[in-house]
């Protein structure tokens, strides 16, 4: 009997803990953030990149030095904001036919940042064969 009061003690007080750590998630937002969108290339490539919060969409396209980057300052975000960076290849490299003897694999890092930590990465590996595809990371406020 001891052992079961032991235990349904226990129960309570870890349901009730777990219950106001919620309550405490919810009471965050909304709230302000610095949100960072990067690709880093391996090479400098003609891409096209999307950065969306929400139904609020950028498009960007050219060709980048290794490294692009789209910062959003002071942004205000609720639970449920969503985040994702989109790379879409440019394949009018290859489209003559002869330059595909000329290509080189290049590696694609995408990352987003909320408040200067990283909250999604990935890494991709960009060939003859994929680069006309799209490579995407998402994250969702909790």
């Amino acid at each position: 009997m001891r052992n079961f009061c032991i235990f349904f003690i226990a129960t309570l007080l870890l349901t009730n803990l777990s219950c106001s750590e919620d309550d405490n998630n919810s009471s965050q937002y909304p709230k302000n953030v610095n949100i960072e969108y990067e690709a880093v290339l391996s090479k400098n490539v003609e891409i096209n990149i999307t950065t969306i919060v929400d139904n609020e969409t950028q498009f960007f396209e050219g060709i980048f030095d290794s490294i692009f980057s789209e910062v959003y300052v002071n942004k205000e975000v609720s639970q449920g904001t969503f985040l994702r960076l989109v790379y879409e290849g440019d394949d009018t490299f290859i489209v003559s036919g002869s330059n595909s003897q000329n290509w080189e694999d290049y590696s694609l890092e995408l990352n987003i940042y909320v408040d200067g930590e990283v909250v999604a990465n990935e890494t991709f590996t960009i060939t003859l064969d994929n680069v006309s595809g799209t490579k995407f990371i998402d994250y969702t406020f909790n």
